[in-house]
């Protein structure tokens, strides 16, 4: 199955958003007591999550057990 475009344009802005959330060493070492560490962490989440339902959905899910 194919992506859509307007998926492609959802990723798009999801990798987007964690690269930007990436760039601002919120998640540093000397940031640990930052008070935005945990809503950038939550940001996070709900990207990686966006990304995995769109995985999910496109996508089949690999079987290790094949290899064993």
């Amino acid at each position: 199955m194919e992506l859509s475009a307007e998926d492609k344009s959802q990723i798009r802005e999801v990798l987007d958003r964690i690269e930007e959330i990436l760039n601002t060493d919120i998640f540093d070492e000397g940031n640990h007591r930052h008070p935005l560490v945990r809503s950038a962490f939550i940001d996070l989440i709900i990207c990686l999550d966006d990304l995995m339902s769109k995985v999910k959905h496109y996508c089949k899910k690999i079987d290790f057990t094949d290899d064993v």
